[in-house]
């Protein structure tokens, strides 16, 4: 497959110099949500006289000289001067939208994506363009519309159903996600990373056989494709076939050492065959590739708890809290970790602020009455018993806080014979 990506200065060259356009081939995306880097601008419009074909073309010469060296506040800068000389071309504003969007400047680059749309409404390219920026705000219903008139006008514009593939998946709509990627497939036979995602699509839809046989479509086409072994590794994991996930993320390694994905699910995988020392081994290593995989952390601080390793798990469950501090379950597993080192007032604390945010927790009311019981504080840990009983009247959080009322009851009546 050609290279999907074209440079600005090329693209200048063609709208300058008189040649053909400078065309994107119709290839999937490197990554998700990108699309291609910046659009083509072809020729300039008739009326424009030469001189200004000059000026402009030295605007944007300068344009893609800032942004070859990241500055794009200068490049932006370059491209509105570009556009005080021809005001209604629509090329222009797609140029300085994609910049826009290379800068973090968003709404800016939304401003000039519909301003495009206005000047030329039957540019399939600019509406695909401005529906990828609506994922980036959230905004899937108009991400959506904005696919729909783009394949109005191209209806074999194969980016188009792949992105909108992902959004569907997204928004749990597994049967025409699944359909785009199949009709992606049409275009791109040879692609890996369509058998890929569609193996995930059907993996969601609980199609597990299919996705396994995309996932080893993608590693036939491609062998080299490391997330293919680590989507294998995932239903090994799910099916407690440890020894084979382990496999797999080996050689998703081999092809990409710095696969994060990889190293996590082959923590996971050593944590169900109890090889807990070589867990947190890998979820270190995935943090190490990507700081911000937080799952690694959380993981990894549950790990340390369970190898009696109670500071370093207290230590993770606090940066995890740090970054997710809406997560009731951290509090709950800390205080776990407190309570194992005595450190009542602390364990009750943190059991507090998980009731806080779900107070229906029939376990978490157990376990913060048995610290208070330890604190010698009987009437807060009746208060949370007769709430476990209440909350869990079959279950056996339920259960346990009743014996433990039984238990109490026992106690006073003994004290006052």
């Amino acid at each position: 497959m050609g290279s999907t990506h074209h440079s600005l200065r090329s693209c200048l060259i063609v709208l300058f110099l008189g040649l053909s356009a400078c065309a994107t081939p119709e290839e999937p995306a490197v990554a998700l949500k990108t699309g291609p880097n910046l659009p083509s601008i072809e020729s300039q419009p008739p009326s424009a006289t030469q001189a200004v074909k000059a000026e402009v073309a030295k605007q944007l010469l300068q344009a893609d000289k800032h942004f070859r060296k990241r500055n794009y506040k200068e490049a932006i800068a370059a491209v509105s001067q570009a556009i005080t000389l021809q005001p209604r071309n629509a090329k222009l504003y797609r140029l300085r939208a994609n910049m826009y969007k290379k800068a973090a400047q968003a709404e800016a680059a939304l401003a000039d994506y519909s301003r495009s749309i206005d000047l030329d409404p039957k540019n399939a390219k600019a509406f695909y363009e401005r529906a990828l920026l609506h994922y980036h705000f959230d905004n899937y219903e108009a991400e959506l519309a904005d696919y729909e008139r783009a394949l109005a006008l191209k209806p074999d514009y194969a980016w188009v159903y792949y992105d909108r593939a992902f959004t569907y998946r997204m928004t749990g709509r597994y049967d025409e996600a699944l359909a785009d990627f199949n009709k992606v497939a049409t275009y791109w036979p040879q692609d890996p990373r369509v058998y890929n995602n569609r193996g995930n699509t059907y993996k969601l839809m609980g199609d597990i056989e299919k996705a396994m046989a995309d996932y080893d479509r993608t590693i036939e086409i491609k062998p080299s494709y490391s997330n293919a072994y680590v989507n294998r590794s995932s239903v090994y994991i799910a099916r407690k076939q440890f020894k084979q996930a382990v496999v797999e993320c080996d050689l998703a390694l081999v092809h990409n050492s710095r696969n994060a994905k990889a190293y996590y699910n082959r923590a996971l995988a050593q944590s169900g065959l109890k090889r807990y020392d070589k867990a947190i081994e890998d979820y270190t290593q995935a943090l190490i590739i990507n700081s911000d995989y937080i799952k690694a952390l959380y993981n990894r601080a549950w790990t340390h708890y369970k190898t009696g390793q109670f500071d370093k798990s207290i230590g993770d469950y606090t940066e995890y809290i740090q970054r997710s501090p809406e997560d009731r379950r951290a509090y709950v597993n800390r205080g776990l970790a407190y309570y194992k080192k005595k450190m009542y007032d602390n364990a009750i604390a943190d059991y507090s602020r998980s009731l806080d945010l779900d107070p229906t927790d029939a376990k978490t009311h157990l376990m913060r009455g048995d610290a208070y019981h330890k604190l010698e504080n009987t009437a807060e840990a009746r208060k949370d018993w007769e709430a476990a009983a209440i909350l869990d009247p079959d279950g056996p959080h339920g259960n346990y806080a009743r014996e433990h009322l039984t238990e109490l009851e026992s106690q006073s009546q003994d004290s006052d014979s």
